[in-house]
């Protein structure tokens, strides 16, 4: 057997399919929960912002403290 053949025995499109798709999934989920984490940090440093920060965004005090108050999952 050449090597070539020995790495076509090793991937076998139907055998491997779930197992593809479960890491697929599994990236998926890493990733949105890592998306999560980011939307959480950035809004606890919305929260630290002093006014003139804020007015440079085009944000007021109380938007950014509702925006900074929501739960990770909104």
């Amino acid at each position: 057997m050449t090597t070539a053949d020995y790495q076509y025995a090793l991937l076998d499109p139907v055998r491997d399919a779930p197992r593809v798709a479960l890491v697929s999934r599994l990236r998926e989920c890493v990733a949105f929960v890592f998306r999560l984490i980011d939307h959480q940090r950035q809004r606890r440093a919305l929260l630290e912002l002093d006014r003139h920060l804020l007015d440079d965004i085009g944000v007021s005090r109380r938007q950014a403290l509702e925006e900074g108050r929501k739960p990770f999952w909104r």
